[in-house]
């Protein structure tokens, strides 16, 4: 009996046996390549012949771009920094003039070579820059880890003088600088000896001990006086802090945190508000594992409309509104037959006399 194979089936065992053929002529270590004795034609042509538009493309993406811009509250000054191969420079520029030849570049003084000035924040009044360095002068430290060239600190430069000088000596890792309004301290995050970035996606150390209690790493709100340098922590060390900011009068923070470890547990952060002092105890503004929350819809059905068991929402009346909230495990839906917006507050929904029924879904 004959056989025959689909044409396709064919070519597709074909190719398989030229594949299969060519991996066994090309097994073994095949021979290094060489390079080139000049450069190659085709490029050298390119530069050559280019156009404006090829040459501008080329120009992108050999440029570098700034970053971390931070204009100065009065509009005077532009800070900004711009990354090399050796670290990222801080410049400072004239929005009178723009003219970015003319600019200050702030670093301290006696710097290395290869360092970094970022992050700048101004002061409320725009006479002192606030900004992250790791160009660290060894005999302006404290201790030997402050001086390794991985650990920034937190320097101030001032616009009167062209000066600038140290304001932290720390040990771990900072970030979201921010100057109280009335620019007498600076607050941050911060992680006192971290292994690590603090994060949910970061690399972390293996655990050991126990678990969510040894070598756990917290991130809290700290605070340093510019005038005497004096460092505190504003959060507690039960609390690992998110993010942060100041109250118009500098009295009092508004930050968010979970209990640590903060890597498990920042998706049920609550918001919390803390004096401006040392040791103060936090008040939590909002909860939301015990805050009911939800949506309201617009509805338009008709009083005739039945239910499957042969009943309406609102009896003779159009509904015309549905609430959804939840209250820990609890999903409510309240319906409501009045063309005017309810207010959804429990004294509200408790008065409202166009309240058709509250349906509860537990789990």
């Amino acid at each position: 009996m004959n056989s025959y194979l689909p044409t396709a089936r064919l070519a597709t065992l074909l190719l398989a046996g030229a594949c299969t053929l060519g991996a066994l002529a090309q097994s073994g270590n095949p021979a290094p390549l060489q390079p080139l004795p000049t450069h190659d034609p085709r490029i050298l042509d390119f530069y050559k012949h280019a156009t404006n538009t090829q040459a501008i493309y080329h120009s992108a993406t050999h440029t570098q771009a700034p970053g971390n811009v931070a204009i100065s509250p009065d509009g005077a000054t532009l800070a900004w920094t711009l990354r090399s191969h050796d670290g990222s420079a801080l410049h400072l520029t004239a929005v009178s003039t723009g003219d970015t030849s003319a600019d200050t570049i702030v670093t301290p003084a006696n710097a290395p070579a290869a360092c970094s000035n970022s992050a700048p924040v101004w002061s409320p009044d725009s006479k002192t820059l606030a900004y992250t360095s790791t160009c660290i002068e060894p005999s302006a430290t404290k201790s030997a880890a402050a001086t390794a060239p991985t650990q920034p600190q937190i320097f101030l430069y001032s616009v009167a003088t062209g000066e600038s000088r140290q304001l932290t000596h720390l040990t771990g890792i900072f970030q979201q600088l921010a100057w109280a309004p009335d620019g007498k301290s600076v607050a941050f995050l911060f992680v006192e000896n971290a292994t690590r970035s603090a994060g949910a996606l970061a690399a972390m150390k293996p655990w050991s001990g126990v678990i969510g209690e040894d070598g756990v790493e917290i991130q809290r709100v700290a605070t340093v006086n510019v005038e005497d340098a004096g460092f505190a922590f504003l959060t507690p060390a039960n609390l690992h802090a998110y993010e942060f900011g100041y109250s118009p009068d500098s009295k009092q923070i508004a930050f968010t945190a979970a209990n640590p470890p903060g890597e498990n547990t920042w998706w049920i952060a609550k918001l919390y508000t803390i004096a401006n002092t040392p040791n103060a105890t936090p008040t939590v503004a909002f909860d939301p594992n015990t805050t009911a929350t939800g949506n309201l819809y617009r509805l338009s059905i008709p009083s005739d409309k039945k239910l499957l068991h042969k009943s309406t929402l609102c009896g003779p009346e159009d509904t015309q509104w549905l609430a959804t909230y939840s209250s820990g495990r609890t999903l409510e839906l309240a319906f409501f037959s009045t063309s005017q917006m309810p207010v959804l507050t429990p004294e509200a929904l408790a008065n409202n006399s166009n309240l058709c029924g509250i349906f509860g879904y537990a789990r």
